[in-house]
Order: C-alpha cells, then structure tokens, then sequence
C-alpha cells in the first residue's frame, strides 16, 4: 500500500500489480480497494492489477474488485482461451458468501463492479511465456542469473495490459482505465472468465 502511495505521489500515470490477496470486507471496505480509489480520484493513477490465479469462480483478489482499477485475467497463447489456473468472477469470494452485498454494490458500480475486466497473454502449463524475473528469482529455479525465465500467470498477464494502457495514455489516445473499459466494451459484454476479452493494440484506437 505504501508503494501504491508512493508511485501516485511521485506522478505515474500507469502502475502495474502482480500481485493480490483475498478481498477483506466489501470494496469500499478493503484497504488497498479504498486506496485504489482514493489514489485513483486524487492523483489519476491507473493501476493495472493481476486478477488470482485460483482459476475458481468468485475468485479474483483485491485490489482487482476495486471498481476503480483495471483487472486483468490471463489467456492461453496456444489456444487464446482463458487459462486453466486464471481466477474468474463475477467478484470475489466476499461477495460469493455476503450477496445482499453483491446486489448492492453491483447496483451502485454497475459494470465496473463486475471482474475481470479484461484478459492478458498469461500462458499456461503446457504453453509458458519468457518472462523477465528477478536475479535471486531466476538463479533459484534454473541456476542461470539471465534475468529470464519461463513462467505464467495472471502475473504475467499484467503486464502486457499495463504497457498497452501506458503507451495509449502516452499518445493522448486515451485519457486513462476508464477509457480503455470503453473501448473494450464495444467488443460485447463481460464475461466471468475473461472479461471483454484479450486487450490488444487495435482494440485501443
């Protein structure tokens, strides 16, 4: 959360988040959906955030509920389906066992409200993708410091996503994660596994 305060503060536009956890009340409960929010209406930064890798429904992790982030779910490169292990929604497990809160909540936000929101190439078991990993990461696993290695997840998904949304909002092309939902949207509605579908270049402009 310190970190989330500390890249608003400092001016990014564009924060992307591997990571997550279980959601801890409802999204205007949460800590770190409360400070997606608050940073997200003062500062103007678009965080990009991994959706779970729990590949369940009513799984995605906060920050990823916030209605005011972007929540990115993982697709296979090798069959451009949603990957085995990525979390799915509509929400998170809160919601799956307080659902007069989800009737609410999903009332006030509308779609927004509804997880994922779009989908990244994440890979999966039997079809990995080169990522870029720590130094002590990467020599743990393979024994070779290269900075590479072959991974997946919605961690991996992120990313992809993230640098799209930057490079979109650095053009002028959109103005942030609001727009880019926009955009997706005119592709059809959401879906519980991967939202509006694989966010691609095209798809922005």
């Amino acid at each position: 959360m310190k970190a989330m305060e500390m890249c608003a503060v400092k001016g990014c536009k564009v924060v992307n988040m591997s990571l997550g956890g279980p959601l801890e009340g409802s999204v205007e409960e949460d800590p770190e959906c409360v400070l997606a929010e608050k940073l997200y209406r003062q500062y103007g930064t678009n965080f990009i955030v991994a959706a779970g890798n729990d590949g369940e429904e009513w799984s995605i992790n906060s920050p990823g509920a916030s209605p005011y982030v972007l929540c990115v779910a993982a697709v296979d490169w090798k069959t451009m389906e949603t990957s085995s292990y990525s979390s799915r929604g509509p929400q998170a497990r809160w919601y799956r066992d307080n659902k007069d809160a989800y009737d609410r909540d999903y009332q006030k936000y509308g779609g927004n409200f509804l997880k994922p929101d779009v989908a990244g190439i994440g890979g999966d078991r039997e079809s990995q993708i080169v990522a870029a990993v720590s130094l002590w990461y990467d020599a743990f696993y393979d024994l070779v410091p290269d900075g590479f290695d072959l991974m997946i997840g919605t961690s991996m998904a992120t990313p992809h996503c993230s640098g799209l949304a930057a490079l979109a909002i650095d053009r002028g092309i959109l103005s942030n994660i609001e727009d880019v939902k926009a955009r997706m949207a005119r592709f059809g509605e959401k879906s519980a596994d991967k939202g509006y579908g694989l966010l691609t270049w095209s798809k922005l402009q």
